[in-house]
């Protein structure tokens, strides 16, 4: 699904539908690209792809290396859940395992994306 920009403290966060291939299964993906405000760098510095038919699983984080350990791509996963609560995050490397550790600790996952504090 293509939704309208995304604001952050740092980022506008464009989205677009991108077509799957019938034989990938068909199903389309949300890709995310985070672009800074004030930094004249000629791509995204974050792209997050995630696959809503499948419990809007995010199966994709890319932050470029030397802007990585800054919170960018935490910024942006918590803009993303502002619009798709509930998404759910697993590492597929060493990495991303840490990753998904340290955002899980920090923000539990929670049913139907309601906040814990406010059940």
């Amino acid at each position: 699904m293509k939704y309208e920009p995304l604001q952050t403290e740092r980022f506008t966060i464009f989205s677009h539908e991108i077509p799957r291939h019938d034989r990938l299964g068909g199903v389309p993906r949300t890709v995310f690209q985070a672009w800074f405000h004030s930094e004249d760098i000629p791509k995204p510095i974050c792209i997050i792809t995630i696959n809503e038919c499948f419990q809007d699983f995010v199966e994709w984080i890319h932050v470029e290396e030397s802007h990585r350990r800054k919170g960018i791509a935490t910024e942006v996963l918590r803009a993303i859940e502002d619009i798709i609560p509930g998404i759910t995050i697993s590492g597929a490397t060493d990495a991303g395992d840490a990753f998904c550790d340290a955002y899980e600790r920090k923000y539990p996952s929670c049913p139907l994306g309601v906040p814990l504090d406010e059940e």
